[in-house]
């Protein structure tokens, strides 16, 4: 696979008040907790990064490939698998962490022999969490999205 440019990042912060944050974090008090990264080559794949060290993967994953370039649920599968914290409350989050501590790479696309059973009902209860607002530090959880496009400075 040939891996050649980021394309987009999600910022995963905390905003601090309870109701819907705007579209732009400059505008309420935030902590950026980690970015995960889309990448654009051959396929698309995602990675992470991690600015609040207790942010953990599931096994040592460090890259989620989609199943298609059109999948609902790529970003919601990169989460989860890169910052389980936030999804301890979900009954499934067990047996798959158990599933899939050797992996270092979840493929949604060529490796579904790897995803377990339990990663569709996983989904499930992670997208509630997020609908219903995971608390964390204080807060809630948001997602936020930038692309990168070149600038003239």
């Amino acid at each position: 696979m040939s891996m050649s440019s980021i394309s987009k990042a999600y910022f995963i912060a905390v905003y601090s008040n309870e109701h819907d944050p705007p579209d732009y974090i400059e505008s309420s008090p935030h902590t950026i907790l980690m970015t995960i990264f889309r990448g654009d080559g051959n396929r698309i794949w995602y990675e992470s990064h991690y600015l609040d060290r207790s942010i953990k993967p599931i096994g040592g994953i460090n890259t989620t490939v989609p199943n298609s370039p059109e999948d609902s649920n790529q970003l919601l599968d990169a989460l989860i698998a890169f910052a389980p914290k936030f999804f301890e409350n979900c009954p499934s989050l067990e047996e798959v962490k158990n599933k899939l501590a050797d992996k270092k790479r979840l493929d949604f696309d060529l490796g579904k022999d790897d995803i377990p059973e339990s990663w569709d009902e996983l989904r499930k209860e992670s997208r509630s969490a997020i609908e219903q607002g995971i608390k964390a530090d204080n807060g809630v959880l948001g997602i936020y999205s930038t692309k990168f496009e070149k600038t003239i400075i």
